[in-house]
């Protein structure tokens, strides 16, 4: 149950307090335990390949089930690979895949290559996932998928409402995926986004 609330709540970079190391290849805030609560923060990736926030969750000594991730500002987050979404972005699951009950809404997402990434399913396939209420912006070029949950068997009844995606299809240059969402594999509900 730890809570990590910046001050502000506007979601613009300044209008929050802003997370950004400028290098390295690990996450700007890796996340291990269950219940924590991320609010009202920016997350600038800029130099760094590590991506954003990374759910790390084995289902033995570390968790991360009923994270809620909510009002914040991603820019600029990017997995091991600067063209290909799969491989990491602002919001990551680890290749463990776990962390199930994960609440993402009401945030907003600019320039990521990847936005909500799957990375994996080696442990268990994240379930009861809901994105809600996001914005994703390009730029297009910027771009290379919004919502990437394909990768080892996907997510289990993983709900995606109510969510805008502002830029043309994104067209990374060399991208892995330029497509808006990737779904391959998961089950659930898909409904009320606008493009």
């Amino acid at each position: 149950n730890l809570q990590l609330i910046g001050m502000g709540d506007n979601r613009t970079q300044g209008g929050l307090a802003q997370i950004n190391k400028g290098s390295g290849s690990t996450a700007l805030l890796t996340v291990r335990a269950p219940g924590v609560l991320i609010k009202n923060l920016g997350f600038n990736g800029s130099g760094s390949t590590g991506g954003g926030i990374l759910l790390d969750d084995d289902g033995s000594t570390k968790t991360a089930f009923g994270t809620t991730i909510e009002n914040c500002h991603f820019k600029n987050c990017v997995g091991t690979t600067a063209t290909d979404a799969s491989t990491g972005g602002a919001i990551m699951w680890s290749s463990n895949g776990g962390a199930w009950q994960v609440l993402i809404k009401g945030n907003r997402f600019y320039k990521n290559v990847g936005d909500v990434v799957l990375l994996g399913t080696s442990g268990s396939v994240p379930q009861d996932v809901v994105i809600a209420n996001n914005d994703f912006l390009g730029l297009a070029t910027s771009v290379d998928c919004h919502l990437y949950l394909a990768a080892g068997s996907g997510m289990a009844s993983v709900m995606i409402r109510d969510n805008y995606f502002a830029d043309v299809l994104p067209a990374l240059g060399s991208g892995s995926v330029v497509r808006y969402v990737d779904l391959t594999g998961c089950t659930g509900l898909f409904a009320n986004n606008y493009f």
